[in-house]
């Protein structure tokens, strides 16, 4: 215990000893965000699509308070975790798309004291005053997103398509491939902070911008599912039924520089299959998915707009 606890304060000293007393001066800029962003996400970790993918995001704020934005990704991947092997179906995995609109509504704002951090040459760095502008605000809007599902089935036959069309699987190929795409719409809340001044001393001055939202959406969809190939053959799919239109997301994204990151956890919509003659087929009834995305902003970042 004693180890640690010197260990604790050694690192304690160490940063004291790097941080500077500076006289400094500060012009905060939240006031002036940029009306238009356009950002690139440079890679995508997801596993509710292909595991890896890129796309664009685009913000557009019509007022201060009222923002709208567009996001598209893409599965530029197939999913290196399918045991191929074990497929029944012979149809090409489906790498698929998310794609979101939505409105933002700022209702409330108000600005508050905070620091941070500047750093000068090397390790040191000092604290300076710089505003941090809240908003909790309103989301509405619609999302479409499709992608490969994956089915289990331990029966010598699977019901595919009423009672006529039996497809067989054995411990060997008990796994069914076929393509989903979800239409709805999202409605939630978010909050954000954000730190934009320059900061002038020893005459140099230094631009920084902090952005974090915090947001909770609630999603409601209705998915349907595309046609199987097996044997050359295609097979509509009659026998799927709404599981989950019911799903969520919470999520926490930064912007820091021109730098972008993002987290999102949550449960998506989908669907099931209702087989009452095979009753062993399993299926996942709870999608639970995580994402996890790294990025730039391309154009209109808030670290330059505004920032003369």
């Amino acid at each position: 215990m004693k180890k640690i606890i010197l260990i604790f304060a050694f690192f304690i000293a160490f940063q004291m000893s790097n941080a500077q007393m500076v006289n400094y001066r500060v012009d905060n800029r939240t006031d002036q965000l940029s009306p238009l962003k356009v950002g690139l996400t440079l890679v995508g970790v997801e596993n509710f699509l292909t595991p890896i993918t890129a796309g664009v995001s685009v913000d557009y704020r019509l007022i201060d308070h009222l923002t709208l934005n567009g996001q598209v990704r893409i599965g530029y991947l197939k999913n290196f975790l399918l045991n191929e092997s074990a497929l029944v179906t012979t149809q090409p995995e489906n790498t698929g798309f998310y794609s979101e609109v939505t409105g933002n509504y700022a209702f409330l704002d108000w600005t508050s004291k905070g620091k941070i951090k500047v750093q000068t040459s090397g390790s040191t760095y000092f604290k300076a005053q710089c505003d941090t502008r809240h908003q909790i605000a309103g989301t509405a809007g619609i999302f479409d997103y499709s992608r490969s599902g994956v089915e289990y089935c331990n029966s010598t036959n699977y019901i595919i398509s009423g009672t006529t069309n039996l497809i067989p699987s054995n411990p060997d190929q008990n796994m069914f491939l076929l393509s989903k795409n979800t239409f709805g719409g999202v409605l939630g809340l978010s909050y954000t902070n954000i730190k934009k001044c320059i900061v002038h001393y020893d005459n140099v001055s230094q631009t920084k911008y902090l952005l974090n939202r915090l947001y909770v959406h609630l999603l409601a969809g209705g998915t349907g599912t595309g046609k199987i190939t097996y044997n050359g053959s295609d097979y509509k799919i009659d026998n799927a039924k709404n599981l989950q239109p019911i799903g969520y997301k919470l999520g926490w994204s930064v912007e820091e520089g021109i730098m972008t990151a993002g987290l999102e956890l949550g449960l998506m919509p989908d669907i099931y299959f209702q087989t009452p003659q095979q009753p062993s087929v399993t299926v996942d009834k709870y999608p639970n998915y995580f994402k996890f995305t790294f990025g730039l902003m391309l154009y209109g970042s808030d670290s330059k707009f505004g920032m003369k």
